[in-house]
């Protein structure tokens, strides 16, 4: 590629004298301007007789030079910018140009055909003031002649192409944004919650590790609001740390159902569903609570849950989340996560498919009678998602799985910048191998890196209005979806003094998006996973021997 330069019209009025150069021989040829007719390309006519070159032959231009498109280039001569100098009242430009454009007329293409065999150079004095205002620079092809008229339809259309697509995110946040308000006004409509419909409900919780805060989570399900319910933990290892923290529970909540199972069997390679499937075995009621171990719960709790299943056509309830905790630049990040992401694109999946077709892992609940006509957790053992795998085999049994008004808060560790990575790729890894086509998909709802793209092919063009508008759409919108989600329709007050943070959390997210394409390993709880086909395949370690 060379450089170039692009004349606009409107400086070309302003050019006082043109000198055409054979590159060997260097012999001027004038052309000579008068402010009679407006018959030339630049806004004022020449004198045709003074116009006659001095390369060895007596061919006239003539009244050749007309304006086309506003641009020189339109004329079909390709320019590559030589040299730059600006004088104190003048700038002198040098172009050098090869031959021929289609769009030249015929008597001056033919001049340069017989007279013009080797590079030529062009001088052009201009005013300063117009030098430095008008004139862009732009990229042609090194060679003219087999590329000009290619590129001048090439590149607009790569052009064009970049702009449509960069134009997808925007249409996905207005569509983001209708889908939130949509449904939280619509929420913020329903009657009165009826609490009369309260089946007695089995809280299900398995447990490796102590998350930050763990007593406080669990002991907020200890003063729930509700008739009749128990609590069950269950612990694959004798001794895991979270024992104690149970134990403590179980003397300050006497009067509470709380029991602990540690006798897990291993039936597959997801060892959280194998806790599940002792889990339900144990549960004494038909409802079935199942919540992670870092979310913390309101008193109305159980009665958010048990209401929808009052309907005979749910089969699962789901919820979003708030944020507490955190304290970290890393964590401040994630906790932007469910306004950013997970919220709008479940409130778009569930307006574009009818019905929500997954859970969430911060609350899944279901019946007894639900989770065996989907062959139970047993089923599912070796999956690596078992929100998704629950939601979404409740939903192809034709049942709706509904979202519970009230969220649940979640309680996020002071990690660092690794953590959050790690914990984003394993997100994208597992969304990839459950819904590809959707991951596929997300090319298009990653707005910031559209934007900038599309910013710097519309500045290069000149067309800074353009490139202006991508970037304030982009800005306006995607906070405007992540207030409407977080803020308004969540309750999450600590979204509005992060929204700054939006463009960062956007620029992380495109680019582990992308590397979940190229990864399949995930460490999970201490323990390292390859996911094929939306199933845990174990690593292995081989040990190496001297």
């Amino acid at each position: 590629m060379a450089r170039g330069i692009k004349i606009a019209s409107h400086f070309c009025k302003h050019v006082k004298e043109i000198f055409l150069y054979q590159e060997t021989e260097r012999a001027p040829m004038n052309l000579d301007f008068s402010s009679e007719t407006s018959n030339s390309m630049f806004g004022k006519s020449y004198r045709g007789a003074s116009a006659r070159p001095k390369l060895g032959g007596e061919a006239s231009f003539g009244h050749c030079w007309r304006r086309g498109g506003g641009a020189y280039g339109a004329q079909g001569l390709e320019f590559r910018f030589c040299a730059v100098e600006v004088p104190e009242k003048w700038a002198e430009f040098w172009w050098v140009f090869r031959r021929i454009g289609l769009h030249v007329p015929r008597h001056f293409s033919d001049w340069i055909s017989a007279h013009v065999r080797r590079e030529c150079i062009m001088r052009v004095i201009v005013t300063e003031k117009d030098a430095k205002r008008n004139i862009s620079i732009c990229n042609r092809h090194e060679d003219v002649r087999g590329s000009s008229n290619k590129g001048k339809t090439v590149l607009p259309a790569l052009r064009l192409i970049v702009l449509i697509l960069a134009a997808g995110p925007t249409v996905y946040y207005l569509i983001s944004l209708y889908c939130v308000v949509d449904y939280f006004r619509a929420v913020r409509k329903l009657p009165a919650r009826n609490d009369t419909f309260a089946p007695p409900a089995s809280i299900l919780k398995p447990v490796r590790g102590v998350d930050r805060d763990a007593y406080e989570n669990f002991a907020s399900y200890c003063g729930l609001n509700y008739p009749e319910y128990e609590m069950i933990f269950a612990v694959a290892d004798l001794n895991d740390p979270a024992i104690p923290v149970i134990e403590r529970l179980q003397r300050d909540f006497p009067g509470r159902q709380i029991r602990l199972v540690t006798s897990v069997e291993r039936l597959g390679e997801n060892n959280k569903i194998n806790s599940f499937c002792r889990l339900v075995k144990e549960a004494k009621y038909d409802l079935l609570v199942m919540t992670d171990t870092d979310v913390r719960v309101g008193r109305d709790y159980l009665h958010e849950v048990a209401a929808p299943f009052a309907d005979p056509a749910v089969g699962g309830v789901t919820s979003f989340y708030r944020c507490t905790g955190g304290g970290t630049l890393a964590a401040d990040l994630d906790m932007l996560g469910m306004s950013t992401d997970s919220a709008p694109s479940a409130l778009v999946a569930r307006k574009l498919e009818g019905n929500v077709q997954f859970a969430f892992g911060w609350t899944m609940a279901t019946t007894k009678k639900h989770l065996a006509e989907i062959g139970g957790w047993e089923a599912m053992v070796n999956y690596h998602s078992d929100d998704f795998e629950l939601g979404n085999r409740i939903a192809r049994q034709g049942y709706r799985v509904e979202l519970i008004r009230e969220p649940v808060w979640m309680v996020f560790p002071e990690e660092n910048l690794r953590e959050f990575l790690t914990h984003e790729l394993r997100w994208s890894i597992g969304l990839r191998n459950v819904r590809p086509s959707g991951y596929a998909g997300m090319i298009l709802t990653h707005g910031l890196p559209w934007a900038v793209l599309a910013a710097v092919v519309a500045g290069a063009a000149g067309w800074m209005g353009v490139a202006a508008f991508y970037l304030a759409a982009y800005v306006v919108l995607r906070l405007s979806v992540v207030w409407a989600a977080g803020s308004w329709g969540l309750g999450d007050k600590m979204v509005t003094s992060r929204l700054w943070l939006v463009p960062f959390r956007d620029a992380i997210s495109a680019v582990v998006w992308f590397v979940g394409f190229f990864s399949d390993k995930i460490k999970w709880r201490g323990l390292e996973y390859r996911v094929k086909k939306r199933m845990l395949v174990p690593v292995v370690h081989r040990k190496h021997s001297n």
